[in-house]
């Protein structure tokens, strides 16, 4: 025999299903936190930084740094995230900053024998590679341009490249941090949108038809009772209906 309780969840369910048909399935953006790295093995969004400042666009042949930057609740299109891409060898950075125009020359070039950056199409970007040090830094050069690497400047808030003979006289040592979804309450699925399929995903696990990880108590536990059951499904609704934030 169908309970009340159910009735009435099967009855805010359709009409959750009735707003996404008229309004789209995804309410609320990817979010994203830093998470530090000490090997970059993959391509992704990253940001990179040194003593307290970190990598933004290019301008007048030199990369900027800023030391206003947030660790969390990014949403990938800050001017300080960069992507890598891989290349044999290595990887192209983009940057999406506004200093990068026409929107096709976004990715770092470094000048052959020469100090000096710019952007470029991907066609003629510099490919660069991350060593990591003992430190838990990377030392970031450009194979393709006499391995010349990414140095503090004499004013100290960018960086040009320098040959490798010159190693001891720049700073060099930079962290590199990259951007992993946010655990976000309701966000069941973790696909970073809160959306009808996570209530899917948060029915299967009450009926036990999907495997629990350790972590579903911080997505699917919107009561905030130590387990997840019909009171997180109705809660859920409610915060994609906009009736709880």
């Amino acid at each position: 025999m169908r309970t009340f309780q159910a009735d009435k969840l099967f009855a805010r369910s359709l009409t959750l299903i009735a707003m996404f048909l008229f309004l789209g399935n995804s309410l609320f953006a990817q979010l994203y936190r830093l998470e530090k790295v000490s090997v970059i093995d993959t391509e992704g969004l990253y940001v990179f930084e040194q003593e307290g400042r970190v990598f933004t666009g290019i301008k007048n042949t030199y990369l900027q740094t800023t030391d206003s930057y947030a660790t969390s609740n990014l949403t990938g299109s800050e001017p300080y995230v960069w992507t890598l891409e891989q290349k044999s060898g290595g990887f192209y950075m983009k940057n999406m900053s506004e200093e990068a125009n026409p929107s096709d020359r976004i990715y770092m070039q470094s000048i052959r024998s020469s100090a000096e950056l710019s952007y470029s199409r991907k066609t003629d970007a510099s490919v660069w590679t991350f060593t990591p040090q003992t430190d838990g830094t990377f030392l970031i050069q450009v194979p393709d341009n006499s391995n010349r690497f990414l140095g503090l400047a004499d004013n100290n808030v960018s960086y040009h490249t320098y040959a490798m003979s010159q190693l001891e006289y720049y700073e060099h040592a930079i962290s590199a941090y990259r951007l992993v979804l946010e655990k976000t309450k309701g966000d069941v699925n973790t696909d970073g949108t809160v959306d009808i399929s996570d209530v899917t995903s948060m029915i299967d696990i009450i009926l036990g038809l999907s495997v629990e990880d350790d972590n579903y108590l911080a997505t699917a536990d919107l009561t905030d009772d130590g387990v997840v059951d019909i009171s997180d499904v109705t809660a859920l609704i409610d915060v994609i209906l906009g009736k709880k934030q």
